[in-house]
Parts: structure tokens; C-alpha cells; sequence
């Protein structure tokens, strides 16, 4: 693995604590760690059969392998060591047997799935968390429930457009969720999406076996508004990252993330933290869920892609330039235009090292490392990175953790949250663009006035004109930095 990290590191202070562990005054000083809770360490085998017609089944990818809120408790120090300040959990709601293993087919919005420990362990890992300084966002799905209704009538399950909807019944007369939420009319009848890029589909079709709820109906919204807010009080969590936001009507947005703010507020938490996934290449489409008082932060996809594209590829590094470039129209509200959630992979993509990506070449992982953590934005850091996974799409990329806090990886990402840390231009300050190349070749920027970033994506050694501010630490002063092929730098100065 190849990085040059020339640093010069100043004292920073700790988190403070206070007793009711309110929000960050800026959560871009943050540094996000995503877990696949059922993937990650297996804290209480008694419960890995509590989900009802549940089996453990740890050699299926698809299975459940045990994973729980106390095996995350018992690893915090493994994740602050880290250098993760907030940890991303996948969706805690009771799951049928067939998706209780990813947690993204609630059956009802008034259980913790006792497979992952139930409310009281979703307790403690909180105070646990929050004892280390370390914030707690939770996964939620407010466009469907699981599978709990299908229909006889011919057709089904293909999207019916035009005409009476299909008649649904329940699955299992035993299983119906709990009320308000135990209504047939309170589903969309309409059947699954067929193609995703309509957008009447798009919203009103369900996801696969999964039942769309009529997010369009008032009372719907009061139940949906209701038990979120009942959820905050329950596990004094600190954010939502929010599933699927573009398959839910635009209107319903600003509604409910104001009732979640304003909520969280009365708790003492007055800067919750909700991020969306509006999975798209597309900064247009992307950026317009943060306008009209909807979203203050998204994943960052558009930047996922381009990172993707000129580390993996080495495609022209300019395309990282015209992505910001594309930030800087209006597109994005003002107030999310530093805060998107930025990664280079998770749960629903293949892994960057996949061999349908990197192909396990580290030295290009530790450039998509270097930018993840210096680029503007609020890096997440997907479990198991730190360890080499290289699994490709869903389920291989939900691989059983390991836990070694020695590889090299590891240590460059510990080095990488650590400079982040105790530089406060690399959380808050101005990003501006330096250098790039229309091929494979430099791409260098500055934060604020006190880093300056420096990758070579090509195979051939590069110049780059260092500032005069910018002296490195570890070697002799050389206002032209040749730039190594295939490395990453970071010049810091006081």
C-alpha cells in the first residue's frame, strides 16, 4: 500500500459529555461508521432464533448469522479506537423470518426485533455509546412494511397502472401489524414496481414483496409522525439516516422531518441528524430533496459515482472537479451544500476492493480513503473496509466482521480520522480545487488555508507547485513536489 501522509498535527480538545448526551453543534465534525448489525458480531446467541419462524444459519448469505446490539457494545472500543464518532446501525424493527436478517421489511413500527436484542439491549448499546462520545443513528423505512398483504386476483404482482387496484387480504390472518398500522386500505394496491425510472411507479408500486404505505393519506403521515417520535424517546438515539426517500411523495417530507426536529428538541437533542438515500447519479435529482425545507443532508451518490469512476477507472480526474462544480448550482439548498453524507461504499453496492471494482488493490483504496476523509462532507466509513472486504453486490458485500485493529488498513483510516480530528480546516473549511487532469493524473485541492490534498492517480510520477506555506514535516522543503504514481498526500500546516 502506497500513501505519503506529510503531516503536521495540532492539539485539539476531546468531546465534551454532558448527561443527556445532546447533538454536536456541527455534525461535519463527525466521523460516520456504517454496521450491518447482523453481520457484525454475535454479542448474545440466545436470541438468534427470536425472530418468529427465524433460523440461524450463519454458512447462507442470505441468513441469519447472529449479529446484535450487544455484539456492537461489546466492539465500541474496537470502533472509537477507530476513530468513528457516530456509528450508522441497519433498521432495529422486528423483520419477518425472510428479511429479519437486513431489518428493511418492518412488521410494525411498536417492536425492537428481540433477534437483535429488543428495546433494553438497543438501550444500552445507546448509553454505551454515548458514554464513549460516540453518537447513534438509526436506520429508517418509512415508504413500506414487510411482506404482510398480497392478493388472489389475476395479475398480481405485476404493476397495474390504470383501473381498480388488486384486492389485498393478509398473508397471515396471525400476522397483522399492531394498530394504527392494521389496515388493508392504509397499502398501496397497485403491485410491485416494474420500472423504477417512472415516477408514478416509483412511488405507489411496492418494493418486491414489500407493502408501499399510502404516504399520500393524512392519517397515514399522523401514525408515520407519531411513531417516530415515540421511537426517539424510546432509544435516545441522535439521527435517522432515512431509506428510500424518493419513492415516497415529495410533500411528505418537510411535514415530518420538522415534527422529528422539533421533537428531538424538546429532548434536548437540537440538532438531530437525519440524512436520506436518494440513490442516483443524477446532482439534479439528488439536490432537490434538500430544497422546499426538506432535507438538510443525503448520501452523497453523485460523488460516490465520480470517485468510483476516477480512482477505479482512471477516468479523468476532472470529473471529480465538475461534480462540485454541479454543487455549486442550484440545485442543492445552501444549508446541505457542506453537510452530504460522503462514502465510497455500503450495503447495497459492491465493495470498492470487489473484483468487479478495485480488485483488491489497496493502493487505490487508500486514494478513495485519502478523498473520503479530506473531501467536503461528513465521511462514513462502511464496517469491514477497515479489514480488506472485497465482497461484490448484496449479500456478499454483508460479510461476517473480523475485528484486528493491526492491518494496515486499519491504521490508515485511525491516521486518517486523527488528522481530521485536530484539523479543523479538514471538517469545516472553504474546498478549493487546485489542480486536475482531462486523464488519469493529479487532482489537488485545499481546505481553508491549512491543508493541502495531493492524489496521482496515473503510473507516472507527477509535479505539483507546494504552497511556501506548506512545509512537511518528514522530508526536505522542496517548493516542486514530485508526485509520486498511485499515491495520496495530505500537507498540513499550523
Amino acid at each position: 500500500m502506497s500513501v505519503r501522509l506529510f503531516l503536521l498535527l495540532v492539539l485539539s480538545c476531546g468531546p465534551l459529555f454532558a448527561a443527556n448526551f445532546p447533538s454536536p453543534a456541527d455534525w461535519r465534525d463527525q466521523s460516520i461508521y456504517m454496521i450491518f448489525t447482523d453481520r457484525f458480531s454475535d454479542g448474545d446467541p440466545s436470541n438468534n432464533e427470536l425472530t418468529p419462524g427465524g433460523r440461524f444459519r450463519p454458512e447462507n448469505p442470505r441468513g441469519i448469522h447472529g449479529g446484535d446490539f450487544k455484539g456492537i457494545e461489546k466492539n465500541l472500543d474496537y470502533i472509537k479506537n477507530l476513530g468513528a464518532t457516530a456509528i450508522w446501525i441497519t433498521p432495529v424493527f422486528l423483520n419477518d423470518a425472510s428479511s429479519a436478517w437486513h431489518g428493511y421489511g418492518a412488521l410494525d413500527f411498536a417492536t425492537i426485533s428481540p433477534q437483535l436484542g429488543g428495546l433494553p439491549a438497543l438501550r444500552d448499546l445507546t448509553k454505551a455509546a454515548h458514554e464513549r462520545g460516540i453518537y447513534i443513528i438509526l436506520d429508517v423505512v418509512l415508504n413500506h412494511l414487510g411482506a404482510l398483504a398480497t392478493s388472489d386476483d389475476p395479475g398480481w404482482p405485476r404493476f397495474r397502472k390504470d383501473g381498480p387496484g388488486y384486492t389485498l387480504r393478509w398473508i397471515n390472518p396471525n400476522r397483522i401489524p399492531p394498530p394504527p398500522f392494521n389496515r388493508l386500505d392504509w397499502f398501496h394496491d397497485r403491485g410491485q414496481v416494474g420500472d423504477w425510472n417512472d415516477p408514478i411507479q416509483s412511488v405507489i408500486g411496492q418494493f418486491y414483496t414489500l407493502n408501499d404505505l399510502k404516504t399520500e393519506l393524512p392519517e397515514v403521515r399522523v401514525a408515520l409522525t407519531d411513531a417516530f417520535k415515540k421511537f426517539i424517546e424510546q432509544t435516545d438515539c441522535d439521527g435517522f439516516r432515512v431509506d428510500t426517500v424518493r419513492h415516497v411523495e415529495r410533500d411528505f417530507w418537510p411535514t415530518w422531518l420538522r415534527a422529528m426536529r422539533e421533537h428531538a428538541a424538546t429532548l434536548g437533542k437540537t440538532n438531530f441528524f437525519m440524512f436520506g438515500e436518494v440513490s442516483h447519479t443524477s446532482d439534479q435529482l439528488v439536490g432537490s430533496f434538500t430544497t422546499n425545507n426538506s432535507f438538510s443532508s443525503l448520501l452523497d451518490f453523485p460523488l460516490y459515482y465520480a470517485i468510483d469512476r476516477v480512482i477505479r477507472d482512471g477516468r479523468p480526474t476532472r470529473q471529480i472537479t465538475e461534480r462540485f462544480q454541479k454543487l455549486a448550482e442550484p440545485t442543492y439548498s445552501s444549508n446541505a451544500l457542506t453537510k452530504l453524507v460522503t462514502f465510497i461504499d455500503n450495503h447495497d453496492q459492491p465493495r470498492f476492493l470487489a473484483t468487479n471494482k478495485a480488485n483488491g488493490d489497496t493502493n487505490k483504496l487508500t486514494q478513495a480513503l485519502v478523498l473520503l476523509y479530506t473531501l467536503q462532507g461528513i465521511p462514513c466509513l462502511y464496517y469491514g473496509t477497515e479489514q480488506a472486504f472485497n465482497g461484490r453486490g448484496d449479500p456478499f458485500n454483508r460479510e461476517d466482521m473480523k475485528f484486528d485493529a493491526a492491518t494496515p488498513l486499519y491504521r490508515l483510516i485511525q491516521t486518517l480520522n486523527t488528522i481530521r480530528r485536530r484539523n479543523h480546516d479538514l471538517r469545516t473549511g472553504q474546498q478549493t480545487i487546485l489542480a486536475d487532469d482531462t486523464a488519469a493524473g493529479l487532482f489537488a485541492f485545499k481546505r481553508g488555508e491549512k491543508a493541502l490534498i495531493v492524489i496521482n492517480t496515473s503510473s507516472v510520477e507527477k509535479e505539483f507547485n507546494i504552497d511556501l506555506a506548506f512545509k512537511p514535516q518528514l522530508i526536505p522543503y522542496r517548493a516542486r513536489q514530485k508526485v509520486p504514481p498511485n499515491s495520496a498526500e495530505i500537507w498540513l500546516r499550523d
